[in-house]
């Protein structure tokens, strides 16, 4: 992949979260009861009965403090009418519960918060999702490829080689593919054009990392490098 970012997810400058956005407090209480939260020094919780009080609004204090990390802020995820009564919603405008209401009208989602849903046939119903997630074990390494089309051997081609897909560090020199008609396609090198003649450069960057459950690869890579949904849906012929 051609080093082309302006900037990772983080960019969102909310790395301390600001009033009124939605935290996670399950990892913050730190195995604390929520009698002794609520003494803490300092900390003023504002709490509601919903969820297990595993969620709740930044208050000014808290802000001020830095109590939270970008990693805790958490969004609510809209799925019928009970589950909207007992959400909490961000309280910074634009972002509040009005302007999920308008969202889901304009795209003919109003379901979502006036039916009464039946349970999902597998797993458990999920009503908030991190906002930020941070990758497990990310590895990464500049190689020297002044036309963006080396690529990597999947852990299948490992396998079929008889090498160890990874012990520890990962072996990037066992898994570069030199570029040839059978792993670059002619539609790739159409597209890449324009790529490199916005970002320029001989190196390339490597990934290697495990993403939590839940979250996708193809969005990490598509926001660290800033890359527009469509283009790079049509780059890499994604559906």
């Amino acid at each position: 992949m051609k080093v082309a970012s302006r900037g990772p997810i983080v960019r969102w400058a909310l790395r301390r979260p600001t009033t009124g956005v939605v935290v996670s407090r399950d990892d913050w209480r730190g195995g604390r009861s929520l009698e002794e939260e609520e003494k803490a020094a300092g900390l003023f919780v504002r709490l509601r009965e919903a969820f297990h009080n595993l969620y709740h609004v930044v208050s000014r204090a808290e802000e001020e403090q830095g109590a939270f990390h970008i990693t805790d802020v958490v969004l609510p995820v809209p799925y019928g009418i009970a589950a909207c009564e007992q959400s909490l919603f961000p309280q910074l405008t634009p972002l509040d519960r009005d302007l999920y209401r308008e969202f889901a009208e304009k795209h003919h989602l109003e379901f979502l918060f006036s039916d009464s849903l039946s349970p999902p046939l597998y797993g458990s119903l999920e009503f908030y999702r991190p906002l930020v997630v941070k990758p497990d074990h990310l590895q990464l390494a500049v190689l020297h490829d002044p036309n963006s089309f080396t690529s990597l051997k999947s852990d299948l081609f490992m396998m079929q080689e008889r090498r160890p897909v990874q012990a520890g560090e990962m072996d990037y020199t066992a898994r570069v593919r030199e570029p040839c008609v059978y792993n670059v396609s002619e539609r790739f090198v159409e597209k890449m054009e324009p790529v490199l003649k916005a970002h320029s450069g001989p190196y390339t960057v490597v990934l290697s990392f495990f993403l939590p459950d839940g979250a996708s690869p193809l969005v990490m890579l598509r926001e660290s490098f800033s890359l527009h949904y469509a283009s790079f849906q049509d780059m890499y012929c994604v559906s």
